[in-house]
This record gives C-alpha cells, structure tokens and sequence, in this order.
C-alpha cells in the first residue's frame, strides 16, 4: 500500500460557542453552498494545518473561534490529530482522535518552519507521512543552487485556491519569477522520483572573480618564493664542488675496502679483548687458591707448634713428685704416667709430626705450581695486549681515511643533492607560471553556464499527457483533441491551442483535469503523493470564451461521477457555489450549505452564534 492520508475533520473551537466542524471521508468530498457559507475560509483552514504561513482571513463569524483542529487518518489506519492557535506558528500533533485530543497528556509539537535537517517541523512530519524519509534536493536557480522539498511545495500542486484554479498560466508555476525553477522541480520529482541532487553549482559571477583575483594572487606570491629559494641554492651550489664519476667509482671501491678491513680488525679486537678477559678471570682463580693454600700452610705449623708442646709437657710431668695434699694431708687420686706409655705418646706425636710435614712439602709444591700458572698468564696477557695494541693502531690509521673519503663522498651527495632541488624548483616556477597565465585568461572568459538541465524526458511527458486526455474522455471535453505539453510555458495545450487560451471556466476545468491526473499518474506509477486533492470552485460558470453559450451540465456531471467512480481510495475535495445537477454515481460524500438557517445547514458556522 502507498503512503499516503486523507482528511476526516476540520474543526474551529472557542471559549463561549460551539464548535464549527466538517467531516470528509476517503473519495470524493462536494461541499457546496452560495457565496459567504465558509467554504473557502475551510480551505484556508485545511492550507493552515498544512503548514501555511498565513491563517484563514479574519471574517466575523470565526472572530469568537481560538484555535484550529485537523484529524486525519494514514492509508495504514494511524488516526492523527493536529492543534493549532490561530497566528501562532506551532502546531501539535497527537495520535488520537479530535475528540480526545485535549485528554493527552503528551503532544508532539511541531514548526512551521521547513527545516530537512530534523524532524521537529510539520513540514517533515506530512513528508514522512507520504514516504519521503530522505531529503531531496531541488535545482533553485540558474546558477545551480540547491534547496530541499518541502510539503508546501507539494500543496501547491494539490491545493487549488479559488484564484489559482482560473490563472492563465502553468499550474505547475506560482507566477513568482524568482521561485519558477524550484517548482518546475517539484514538478520533474513528482513526476520521475528523481530530485536534482546531482546539479552542480556554478558560482556568483563577482564571487568568482574575486576567487581567481585571490589564486593569481597566491600562485605569485609562491612564485616570488620559489625565486628567493632558487637563488640562495645556487649560491650553495657556487661554493660546492663536484666530484668526477670515475673519481667517484675510485672513493667508493677504497670505502668498501677500508670498510672490510675495519670490519675484519673490529673482529679481531673483539677476540683478543675476550681472551685477555679469559686470562685475568683465570689469574684471578688462580691467585685466590693460592691464597686459601698459604692459610692452609699457616695451620700445618700451628699443628707442629701444638704437637711440640704436647710432647714437651709430657716431660715435665714424669719430673714431677707426688705429694699429700697440702691442705688435707690425703694422697691425691692421679692416674700414674709410666715411662711405657710415656713412651707411646712420643711415637705418636712422631707419627703426626711427619704426616703434617709430609702434607707441608706437597703444599709448597703445589704453590709453586701456581705460581709458574700465574706467570705463564701474565705473559700470555703481555703478548695479547701486545696485540691488541698492533690492532688498535691500525684501526686508528683506517678510520680517518675512511672519515675523510666519506666526507667528499656526502658533500657530493649534497652537491646532488642542491642540483636536484634547482632542478625541481626551476620546474615548479615553470609549472606556477603557466597555472597563473592559464587563470588570468580564465578570469578574461565569461561566466560559465550550467550543464546540468535535469529536464522531465518527453516520453515522461508524453505518458502525464495521455492520462489528461484519458480523464477529459472520461469527462467528455466537449474540445477533446490531442493534449501535448509545452516546455516553455510548462503548462499543456488541447490540440494547437494553449490552455491560457480558453475562458476562465475551461481554464478551471483543465486546471482540474490536470491536477486530478497528476494524482492518478504518480499512484499508479508507485511515485510520491499524498493522495489528498483539494479544489476551491472548479466549475466556474462554464463559457465559451468567444460565444458566450452554455456548455452542457455533463461535463461537470461526468467529471463528478468519474471522480465517484475512479477515485474512491484517494481523497478529492472539492468546494463548488452550485451543486450537482444530476445523481453522482460511486462514492461520494455530500455537504450543502444552504445559506437559510431554517433549512438544512446554514454553512461552516452555526449562524445563530453570530447573529
């Protein structure tokens, strides 16, 4: 199903009268009644909750009413309801009904102002309404410049007043020059879906001289720096002397040879460093053992110093006598030291005493081991730093030669290096010359024209055409002839005659012909539409323009009935002075104002509140 809504109410509300209502329904809506019944101040009422600026003109029946309701319903079966105070410019939405919509406890309220970069405005809310969730760009004016669609923009197709539905020119145009592109525009989305996002802007003639002015200015000043620049490196390069080629093949070979020979050295006094650290860490074991061995020697005379006096003792103790205790006159209880274990005692320290000088002499051998070990390092040592010596003044002799090769070798690189830099800038001063002669013509050309035209293709035109001609044979157009399209005027023409060209009853009814096929054209080809017509007196009074004669009643029968008939899921609204003049065939809903407070309904107010 389409997106899309029709109307179910218009009701006015005020404190101290009683509401003035209308109801419509799905199809077709008649509503007519004489002059100064309120059916145009109902259209204007139906363009003000739509998102119009200005409210409905200030007549006396409505001077008591406040505020403006509107209830619709989404081809979904969302029923909507929208509040507004007359010359306010906020309007609030809730989804209910009119008659509970003062019960809500929460509105959504909406701007009147068309704003497509939120949704918070009534113009985005009936947008969003008939499918357009995306914003789409409109072609403004020559230059190119793009605004975005707005609901109003699409009531102007679909909303005719009572002065427009008679003008003599294009309903697709409001008759304001400055706004003619944007509603061509309007015209080509609705009838193609395709919007103009693709149009390029050209810029404002004195803007962009004023650009191209600002370029030349800026290339020249680059150009004046690259000058600056391209003389201080020839200085450099004045000073700078470049070596041959052969010469320079000659420096690199020796570079890489001096480079392989510090390389080879490197290696070597990296080798001879770890050996001569091995040595002094094997020194170094070496001298601390043979300091734990002297410690060693040191006990082993202690020992022979204490077997020494152990057995000297034992002496003196066979020299001794014994005798009472001098105290208590008693023999002492002593064990007796015999000559035989006396004796025994002196072999045993013997025993020890050689054992100990026997250890004492492999000591003494074992350090003089150690010293002939330490020796033998600390000339291994002598002949490696010897070495390493050899190897140091070499690398020092290598190193300056290479410094000095490389040296020439980079300040040839710069010198390279500078030309390259004169070379590139001389090219860029050549390049900034030429872009600055290329604008200073351009800025002698005129105004470039814009490319884009976004025009409706004629096969387009050509299937809108055939739907016109289809509803004027439904509505037997009494001129029936081939309905073209004409570009220029951007209205149609009945065979070789302009629409301009008929009286204004004619001109009203091709008006009507040619919105009321607009709607059937883009539902039937799935394109963009509200699905809601609204027509303010469409059947003027009917006169050939040259005879002055009546047409016949059944080309306003016919259209009504075809209406009735063909129109029953949309909505098509019409406020017509006369009524039908024969029964309407189909769906219809009938509303006659009959201007006599004593007979059926007066018209759009309760005429017993403003007498």
């Amino acid at each position: 199903m389409m997106k899309g809504f029709y109307i179910r109410e218009i009701r006015l509300v005020g404190a101290g009268v009683d509401d003035a209502f209308i109801k419509f329904y799905r199809g077709l809506n008649i509503v007519s009644g004489a002059s100064d019944t309120g059916k145009t101040y109902v259209f204007e009422c139906i363009e003000y909750m739509m998102g119009a600026s200005n409210p409905p003109k200030e007549i006396i029946e409505a001077r008591d009413y406040t505020h403006i309701l509107m209830e619709i319903e989404t081809n979904d079966g969302v029923v909507i309801s929208f509040k507004r105070r007359i010359n306010d410019k906020t309007i609030y939405a809730a989804f209910t009904s009119i008659s509970n919509f003062d019960r809500m406890q929460k509105y959504i309220s909406l701007d009147v102002k068309h704003d497509a970069s939120n949704n918070d405005n009534i113009s985005m809310f009936f947008l969003n309404r008939i499918g357009i969730k995306d914003i789409i760009l409109l072609k403004k004016n020559k230059n190119g410049e793009k605004q975005t669609l707005s609901f109003r923009n699409i009531c102007h197709l679909n909303n005719i007043d009572e002065k427009s539905i008679i003008k003599d020119f294009s309903p697709i145009l409001s008759g304001q020059y400055v706004s003619a592109t944007v509603e061509k525009s309007v015209f080509k989305y609705m009838l193609s879906g395709i919007d103009d996002e693709k149009c390029d802007q050209i810029e404002d003639v004195k803007l962009r001289k004023a650009k191209i002015i600002s370029v030349i200015d800026f290339i020249s000043e680059e150009i004046a720096t690259l000058n600056e620049t391209l003389q201080n490196v020839e200085n450099e390069l004045s000073v700078c002397e470049a070596v041959k080629q052969d010469e320079l093949t000659v420096l690199e070979s020796e570079i890489e040879e001096f480079e392989n020979q510090l390389k080879a050295k490197l290696v070597q006094k990296k080798q001879l460093n770890r050996q001569i650290d091995e040595k002094l860490s094997e020194k170094q074991r070496l001298q601390a053992l043979q300091d734990r061995f002297g410690l060693l020697e040191q006990h082993y005379h202690s020992d022979l110093d204490r077997l020494q006096f152990i057995e000297e003792g034992a002496d003196f103790i066979l020299q001794v006598e014994k005798v009472p205790c001098p105290i208590c006159h008693s023999n002492m209880n002593t064990v007796d030291l015999t000559a035989e274990i006396s004796d025994d005692l002196s072999a045993a320290y013997q025993n020890e005493q050689q054992r100990i000088e026997m250890q004492l002499i492999d000591l003494k051998d074992t350090v003089k081991g150690l010293i002939a070990q330490i020796a033998t390092i600390d000339a291994d040592v002598a002949e490696l730093q010897r070495l390493l010596s050899a190897i140091n003044n070499e690398i020092n002799e290598i190193k300056p030669q290479l410094k000095l090769f490389k040296a020439i070798i980079k300040r040839n690189e710069g010198y390279i290096k500078l030309k390259n830099e004169k070379d590139y800038i001389a090219a860029e001063i050549s390049r900034k010359r030429a872009l600055k002669i290329a604008y200073e013509e351009n800025s002698k050309k005129a105004q470039p024209l814009l490319q884009y035209k976004g025009e409706i293709n004629d096969e387009l035109l050509d299937d809108f055409c055939t739907e016109i001609e289809n509803t004027l044979t439904n509505w037997c157009f009494d001129e029936f002839q081939k309905v073209t399209f004409d570009k220029k005027s951007s209205d149609i023409k009945i065979g070789d005659k302009e629409r301009k060209s008929f009286g204004k009853g004619y001109r009203a009814f091709l008006y009507t012909a040619f919105v009321i096929s607009m709607m059937r054209y883009t539902i039937k080809n799935q394109l963009i539409h509200p699905g809601v017509v609204i027509l303010d007196s469409p059947l003027v009074t009917l006169k050939e323009k040259e005879t002055g004669t009546d047409v016949p009643d059944k080309m306003q029968n016919a259209m009504f009935n075809d209406l009735a008939k063909n129109n029953a899921e949309q909505q098509v609204i019409i406020f017509e002075n006369k009524q039908p003049t024969a029964p309407i065939e189909g769906k219809v809903n009938q509303v006659v104002f009959t201007k006599d407070y004593t007979h059926g309904r007066y018209g759009f107010f309760d005429i017993k509140n403003t007498k």
